[in-house]
């Protein structure tokens, strides 16, 4: 341990410094050092809108996570608010079990029975590029998508920075 007191306080004020250093370059986006984390990586709001305005009546949302459902929600309530909005898909959850608080853990098998009984005409998957990789979610992703394939007979992908937008539809 620093014994001494002004050892403490410098180290206290560099800590200090830095923190506010580094929060004022997260909260202005500057992203030239390497140590500041973006904070636009995953654009919801975007996607959000884009399904928002492309949204038909039957529509089906589903996530592979549930962080991905809680600023979907938060976007799509906020557009209810603003605009009049006639057509908002179905959330749906897809998850077997809970999930485990916190995250970062294997997230509960994907429910195929469920997935393959959909009556949606169209069934929009939310995938955020970052959960590639990780604790077998690439096998579990697969699974999902392939009881989506057999059921639906088209897809379409739509790019956001840092998320994936797949529409599955039984239209031509």
């Amino acid at each position: 341990m620093i014994s001494n007191k002004s050892w403490k306080r410098l180290l206290l004020v560099t800590i200090l410094v830095l923190s506010i250093l580094r929060l004022s370059l997260w909260y202005t986006g500057n992203t030239r050092y390497k140590w500041v984390f973006s904070n636009n990586e995953d654009d919801y709001r975007s996607a959000t809108n884009f399904i928002t305005s492309n949204a038909q009546q039957n529509d089906a949302i589903i996530f592979y996570g549930y962080y991905n459902r809680l600023p979907y929600e938060y976007y799509s309530d906020r557009n209810k608010l603003v605009y009049s909005q006639k057509d908002t898909p179905e959330v749906i959850d897809i998850s077997t079990a809970v999930y485990d608080l916190g995250g970062g853990s294997k997230l509960p098998e994907p429910d195929i029975e469920l997935l393959s009984n959909l009556d949606n005409k169209r069934v929009w998957l939310l995938l955020r590029d970052s959960d590639r990789g990780l604790l077998n979610r690439d096998q579990q992703l697969n699974v999902i998508k392939t009881a989506l394939v057999a059921k639906y007979s088209q897809e379409n992908s739509y790019e956001f920075p840092g998320l994936k937008l797949v529409l599955f539809s039984d239209e031509s």
